[in-house]
C-alpha cells in the first residue's frame, strides 16, 4: 500500500534522489520520491520557495537500504576527489561526524572512516555500532516538555472544544520516525496522558455546545 512508505532521507538535488533511488532499486527496495516537501531551512542557503526531495521506502527495508547505500560508498571512497572538503576536517570534526552518523550522508560517514584510518587512527566496529545506538537512544527520546501547548490546549478544551481535541490528540499520538524506520511516541507519557485529558474535556464540551445549538 502507498501509505507503507515513509520517508528514509531528504535530499536537495533530484539527481541525487534519482541516484539512490536506482541504487535502493537495485537490491529490491520499493522506493517512491516525493517532490513537494517545502525547503525551511532558508537561513543559510538563501534560497526560497525550494522543494526538497523526500526518499520513502517502507519500515522493515531501512536496514537493508542502509546497507546498499553504505556499500555502494564503500565502492566509491577509494576514487573520491582529494579536493572533497572532508579532507579538510579536523580528527574531532570526522569523529563528530561518527558520533552522529544519521545527520551526514552514508558517503560522508564512510569517507570519513577512511580518512580516520588513513590518519593512523584505529575505528574498531564495535564502537560504531555502540554510537550509532547511543544516537539512536538519543533521537528516540521524547520532545522537551510542552507545558506551553498544554496549557492552550487546555484553555481551547474548555473554550471551543473542537480545537482542544486537535491539540489533545497531537499531544496523544505524535509519532517520529527514527533512522532505523521505528515509529517512537514524539512526546513523553506524562504529555500523552495531557493530551488524552484535554482531548477528552474538548469532546465533552464540543458535544454540550452541539446539543445546545440543536436544542435551541
Amino acid at each position: 500500500m502507498e501509505n507503507d512508505f515513509i520517508k528514509f532521507r531528504t535530499i536537495l538535488l533530484f539527481e541525487e534522489a534519482k541516484e539512490i533511488q536506482a541504487i535502493l532499486e537495485e537490491h529490491g527496495i520499493e522506493v517512491r520520491l516525493r517532490d513537494d516537501v517545502p525547503f525551511v531551512d532558508t537561513t543559510l542557503t538563501g534560497r526560497t520557495g525550494q522543494n526538497e526531495i523526500e526518499i520513502q521506502i517502507k519500515p522493515e527495508n531501512f536496514e537493508k537500504a542502509n546497507k546498499a547505500l553504505s556499500k555502494h560508498d564503500n565502492d566509491l571512497i577509494n576514487d573520491i576527489d582529494p579536493s572533497h572538503y572532508l579532507f579538510e576536517f579536523s580528527d574531532l570534526e570526522l569523529l563528530d561526524i561518527l558520533d552522529k552518523p544519521f545527520e551526514w550522508s552514508s558517503l560522508d560517514y564512510s569517507l570519513s572512516i577512511k580518512i580516520l584510518k588513513d590518519r593512523g587512527h584505529t575505528i574498531d566496529k564495535k564502537l560504531l555500532e555502540k554510537l550509532k545506538g547511543d544516537r539512536l537512544d538519543e533521537l528516540s527520546a521524547p520532545d522537551k516538555d510542552q507545558k506551553f501547548l498544554i496549557f492552550i490546549g487546555y484553555i481551547l478544551a474548555f473554550t471551543s472544544g473542537f480545537l482542544g481535541v486537535i491539540i489533545g490528540y497531537t499531544l496523544l499520538s505524535s509519532k517520529k520516525t527514527l533512522p532505523n524506520g521505528e515509529k517512537v511516541f514524539r512526546y513523553s507519557q506524562e504529555n500523552q496522558k495531557s493530551g488524552k485529558q484535554i482531548a477528552t474535556i474538548g469532546v465533552v464540551i464540543f458535544c454540550i455546545g452541539l446539543l445546545i445549538r440543536l436544542l435551541g
